[in-house]
């Protein structure tokens, strides 16, 4: 599984994600050395609190960046400098793109 390199990608440490998975850092821990495995939803509130899918967690994609293929070269580059925002400077963005669509923002589906 890529989750140490998805938890780096966010600029967090092991402590820091357990503390939003609401998990000890030691449970943690052996999920990113693989001597325990998550239950399909803790993958998912995981994929979700680094912003990634579940196939890039467990390594399904072959290149992560292939994934956004649809989107043009500009939007690719809007969605790079979206992942590196911390949560509040993302809870902004969200709330522009509220104000431009006059509609709240919403996930598809949400854990």
């Amino acid at each position: 599984m890529k989750l140490k390199e998805a938890r780096e990608q966010q600029n967090l440490t092991q402590s820091e994600l357990a503390k939003l998975l609401n998990i000890d850092t030691q449970r943690y821990q052996n999920y990113e050395l693989g001597k325990r495995k998550p239950t399909p939803e803790m993958l998912k509130t995981i994929a979700n609190c680094l912003r990634v899918s579940v196939d890039y967690l467990l390594d399904n994609e072959k290149n992560f960046a292939n994934s956004f293929g649809f989107l043009s070269d500009k939007q690719k580059a809007i969605v790079e400098k979206i992942k590196q925002l911390a949560p509040d400077e993302l809870q902004r963005v969200e709330d522009f793109i509220a104000g431009i669509t006059g509609e709240p923002f919403k996930l598809k589906k949400e854990i």
